[in-house]
């Protein structure tokens, strides 16, 4: 029988003004994932540092026999490919945090009623966690990670990377 416990998962926030948001929650793990992806310059360094996957397994999974495949020398669009994609920091933390959340900030009135859980960002189509970073401060002090099986940090630099700042700049 196993006693071992599955860590807490890392969940940051930070400011992210430049994407519409005062504050942000965004899982630290696709966040740190994201940042390798952006400095891909080639299709097989992006599927290396981000998928972590062999060029060959990559080749067989997205394309089979390999006749419609990409060169591994060929350029990484990371601007488009941001664009296209399906789940991000802001979705995961979204994800592993939203229930909990919602229960401490209807418990906490005024002090956290800036935060808002859920869909419309500024892009539309990403589910998110945001509010003002000082009622964000707050939400921190009021996770157990124990409990709650998260952890809530302040990081502005794994924040901007799963924001993918260098886009808005």
């Amino acid at each position: 029988m196993s006693t071992s416990k599955k860590s807490p998962r890392r969940l940051v926030y930070g400011p992210a003004e430049y994407a519409g948001y005062a504050g942000i929650i965004v899982d630290a793990d696709a966040a740190a994932r994201f940042g390798r992806a952006a400095q891909a310059a080639t299709l097989g360094e992006y599927v290396a540092e981000f998928l972590g996957d062999s060029w060959d397994d990559y080749v067989a999974v997205e394309f089979g026999d390999g006749a419609d495949a990409p060169s591994p020398g060929d350029a990484f669009d990371y601007a488009a490919w941001f664009n296209e994609v399906i789940e991000s920091p802001t979705d995961t933390a979204w994800d592993v945090a939203a229930k909990r959340v919602v229960e401490i900030v209807a418990t906490r009135g005024a002090e956290l009623d800036g935060i808002r859980s859920g869909g419309g960002s500024p892009g539309g189509n990403s589910d998110s966690i945001s509010g003002p970073l000082e009622q964000l401060t707050l939400l921190a002090t009021l996770i157990d990670p124990e409990r709650d099986g998260f952890t809530l940090e302040r990081d502005d630099t794994l924040v901007d990377l799963g924001m993918s700042r260098g886009l808005y700049v």
